[in-house]
Protein backbone atom coordinates (compact mmCIF):
# COMPACT_ATOMS: atom_id res chain seq x y z
CA UNK A 1 0.00 0.00 0.00
CA UNK A 2 3.22 2.14 -0.18
CA UNK A 3 4.57 4.61 2.57
CA UNK A 4 6.63 7.54 2.45
CA UNK A 5 9.68 5.55 1.36
CA UNK A 6 7.86 3.27 -1.23
CA UNK A 7 4.97 3.61 -3.67
CA UNK A 8 3.99 0.49 -3.09
CA UNK A 9 2.27 -2.22 -4.97
CA UNK A 10 -0.90 -1.27 -6.92
CA UNK A 11 -4.49 -2.46 -6.15
CA UNK A 12 -2.93 -3.71 -1.92
CA UNK A 13 -4.44 -0.64 0.41
CA UNK A 14 -5.37 -1.27 3.85
CA UNK A 15 -7.61 -4.19 3.68
CA UNK A 16 -5.94 -6.32 1.26
CA UNK A 17 -2.54 -5.39 3.24
CA UNK A 18 -3.99 -7.04 6.61
CA UNK A 19 -4.99 -9.69 5.12
CA UNK A 20 -1.83 -10.60 3.30
CA UNK A 21 -0.05 -9.85 6.72
CA UNK A 22 -2.17 -11.51 8.56
CA UNK A 23 -2.22 -14.67 6.31
CA UNK A 24 1.55 -15.22 5.72
CA UNK A 25 4.97 -14.93 7.73
CA UNK A 26 7.11 -12.50 5.40
CA UNK A 27 7.30 -10.18 2.68
CA UNK A 28 8.81 -12.63 0.12
CA UNK A 29 5.42 -14.64 0.42
CA UNK A 30 3.14 -11.91 0.02
CA UNK A 31 5.04 -10.84 -3.13
CA UNK A 32 5.23 -14.37 -4.24
CA UNK A 33 1.14 -15.03 -3.59
CA UNK A 34 0.98 -11.79 -5.75
CA UNK A 35 3.08 -12.54 -8.64
CA UNK A 36 4.79 -9.05 -8.27
CA UNK A 37 7.99 -7.63 -9.26
CA UNK A 38 8.68 -5.88 -6.16
CA UNK A 39 12.36 -5.58 -4.16
CA UNK A 40 11.08 -5.47 -0.70
CA UNK A 41 14.42 -6.20 0.82
CA UNK A 42 15.60 -2.16 1.37
CA UNK A 43 11.96 -1.55 2.36
CA UNK A 44 12.58 -3.92 4.71
CA UNK A 45 15.63 -2.98 5.73
CA UNK A 46 14.73 -0.02 6.57
CA UNK A 47 12.21 -0.57 9.25
CA UNK A 48 14.08 -3.17 11.16
CA UNK A 49 17.56 -0.83 11.15
CA UNK A 50 16.19 2.70 10.95
CA UNK A 51 18.43 5.70 10.94
CA UNK A 52 18.38 7.01 14.59
CA UNK A 53 19.51 10.94 15.06
CA UNK A 54 19.64 11.59 18.44
CA UNK A 55 18.41 15.36 19.50
CA UNK A 56 20.18 16.85 22.36
CA UNK A 57 19.49 20.60 22.54
CA UNK A 58 15.15 21.13 21.81
CA UNK A 59 14.47 25.00 22.60
CA UNK A 60 10.98 25.29 24.50
CA UNK A 61 8.91 27.38 22.60
CA UNK A 62 5.77 29.24 24.14
CA UNK A 63 2.95 29.83 22.22
CA UNK A 64 1.69 33.34 21.20
CA UNK A 65 -2.02 33.09 22.32
CA UNK A 66 -2.55 36.77 21.57
CA UNK A 67 -1.53 36.75 18.02
CA UNK A 68 -3.69 33.00 17.50
CA UNK A 69 -6.41 34.92 18.78
CA UNK A 70 -6.08 37.60 16.74
CA UNK A 71 -5.90 35.04 13.59
CA UNK A 72 -8.65 32.88 14.40
CA UNK A 73 -10.71 35.51 14.90
CA UNK A 74 -9.81 38.49 12.35
CA UNK A 75 -8.43 36.17 9.34
CA UNK A 76 -10.33 33.09 10.01
CA UNK A 77 -13.45 34.36 11.29
CA UNK A 78 -14.02 32.15 14.39
CA UNK A 79 -15.89 33.26 17.81
CA UNK A 80 -13.37 35.33 19.97
CA UNK A 81 -15.70 33.33 23.16
CA UNK A 82 -15.05 29.80 21.72
CA UNK A 83 -10.86 30.45 20.94
CA UNK A 84 -10.35 31.70 24.00
CA UNK A 85 -12.34 28.74 26.01
CA UNK A 86 -10.49 26.22 23.90
CA UNK A 87 -6.93 27.95 24.49
CA UNK A 88 -8.28 27.55 27.92
CA UNK A 89 -8.96 24.25 27.91
CA UNK A 90 -5.48 23.58 26.25
CA UNK A 91 -3.85 25.13 29.33
CA UNK A 92 -5.28 22.96 31.69
CA UNK A 93 -4.63 20.02 30.17
CA UNK A 94 -0.93 20.87 29.71
CA UNK A 95 -0.57 21.77 33.47
CA UNK A 96 -1.89 18.20 34.25
CA UNK A 97 0.24 16.97 31.64
CA UNK A 98 3.38 18.15 33.21
CA UNK A 99 2.17 17.34 36.84
CA UNK A 100 1.40 13.84 36.20
CA UNK A 101 4.99 13.93 34.25
CA UNK A 102 6.93 15.44 36.82
CA UNK A 103 6.43 13.08 39.68
CA UNK A 104 7.98 10.35 37.63
CA UNK A 105 11.44 12.20 38.19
Amino acid sequence: MGTDFNEGVKGIGLKKGLILVKKHSSFKEIVEELKVDFDYEPLLDLFKNPKIVEITDIPEVKPDYPSLVEWLTTSNGFSKERVLNTISEIKEEKSKRENNLTKWF
